[in-house]
């Protein structure tokens, strides 16, 4: 009995060891990102919107038809999904090395205030590899210098004939070190131009504070953002044809800048001096809040011009500010205008009104808004008539039960008799 213990604890012994010695199919030789070799690494530093190259080597030690290898930031991004790239499905054979190249982008506007990490993934023939070591940490830091084109509005468009606005949002995406001594970035340029036809306009911004000041300082009234309408574009004398159309946002000294293309046609035909445009034609809004329309009046003539803006058509649903309402737009300018629509508590659907631009008195532009209701304000509406279905529905019933009592009283004949005497009491009455 003894030594077939002995023998069962030796089996034992040996399974799991068998267990503990097995040997996953790929192993990971070494892993590299920006041409760093990480593995062993406290931290790596990265800024916000630079390219991760990621390098992975890989050893088969047994065949291997489905492998993949997937690279992955650990971090939340609020404007996206997650930030990770596959490879392609390959085959490695035993006694075989692979290099796997991946990139992650990492997006300019994401949150830099925590530490995060890279993770890699190997899967082999269905099977996720044990990796000693996959989790790489990571820092993420705003860059010193970062101003970004947050958004780009060309009016009349991409297809224009003989003038051309355009306006930049520009947004200061970069580090502030000390929020007690913060720096801003002085003298922000912003251009439109056109090579191919020697034309560019230009406008600066003084001053553009990073954004993490207006989050961690009490001096929030530091702006990170500005709008700026750039000099309309004359377009006259230009042949018609398609033309690259660049726009950029230097900045640091002019020693960096950022840009956008655009394709741009020019047609030659009537053309018109005047550019009534929105930042939006429909805008959502809910119940008893207010949006915001901004509106665009571009003067491409030669002469000053003196508008009054006019909004029609939003009394049934809500009311209407116009700020400026009377404008003065200088030649070759372009002037916003902010209208504010404050929607009634019970507004649904859709809501279409219009805002005319009236010079001398006559209407020159107008353009033709709408509202629309959330989708919160539908559904408050719905149950608002589910409830008042129902207690109608019970009303009626009551109803219903008081008019079938007073029928049965006026039609029967019923009567409760008084006993004459005592004894008649202890006696069954009887009712007709």
């Amino acid at each position: 009995m003894k030594k077939l213990f002995v023998l069962l604890v030796l089996l034992f012994s040996l399974v799991s060891l068998n267990t503990v010695m097995a040997v996953e199919p790929v192993t990971v030789t070494n892993i590299e990102i920006n041409g760093v070799d990480v593995q062993g690494l406290d931290a790596l530093y990265v800024e916000r919107g630079d390219i991760l190259n990621v390098r992975v080597t890989v050893s088969a030690d047994s065949n291997v038809a489905d492998l993949r290898i997937r690279a992955s930031l650990d971090a939340s991004y609020e404007y996206g999904g997650p930030i990770d790239q596959d490879s392609a499905l390959m085959k490695l054979d035993a006694g075989s090395s692979r290099v796997i190249n991946l990139q992650l982008q990492i997006p300019s506007d994401i949150d830099a205030s925590e530490d995060t990490s890279i993770t890699i993934d190997v899967n082999a023939d269905g099977e996720r590899v044990d990796l000693a070591l996959d989790t790489f940490p990571i820092r993420l830091q705003e860059k010193r210098h970062a101003v970004e084109l947050f958004d780009v509005i060309i009016n009349p468009g991409l297809s224009v004939r003989d003038y051309l606005s355009v306006s930049a949002v520009v947004e200061n995406m970069g580090d502030c070190i000390d929020v007690t001594s913060c720096e801003p970035e002085k003298n922000v340029i912003i251009e439109a131009s056109i090579p191919a036809l020697g034309i560019s306009v230009r406008d600066s911004i003084d001053k553009l504070y990073p954004d993490t000041l207006e989050d961690d300082s009490d001096e929030s009234a530091r702006d990170s953002t500005a709008k700026v309408n750039l000099p309309i574009i004359d377009l006259s004398n230009a042949p018609a044809g398609t033309y690259e159309l660049r726009v950029r946002a230097y900045f640091n000294r002019k020693n960096d800048f950022t840009e956008k293309k655009y394709t741009l046609v020019v047609e030659k035909g009537i053309a018109s001096d005047l550019i009534f445009n929105a930042d939006s034609t429909s805008k959502n809004v809910e119940a008893g809040e207010t949006v915001e329309y901004k509106l665009s009046v571009a003067n491409l003539g030669k002469n000053d011009r003196t508008f009054l803006v006019n909004v029609e058509g939003v009394s049934t649903f809500g009311s209407a500010n116009v700020e400026p309402r009377m404008i003065t737009v200088r030649a070759g300018t372009t002037q916003d205008v902010k209208l504010t629509l404050v929607a009634k508590d019970n507004i649904q659907g859709t809501n279409l009104f219009s805002v005319k631009l009236l010079e001398n008195g006559q209407m020159v532009q107008e353009l033709n808004l709408e509202a629309k209701a959330s989708d919160d304000n539908l559904a408050t509406f719905k149950t608002g008539l589910q409830v008042g279905f129902v207690i109608l529905l019970v009303i009626l019933i009551i109803l219903g039960i008081i008019v079938a009592l007073s029928r049965g009283k006026d039609n029967g004949n019923v009567e409760v008799p008084t006993p004459s005497r005592k004894e008649d009491n202890d006696k069954p009455q009887t009712y007709y």
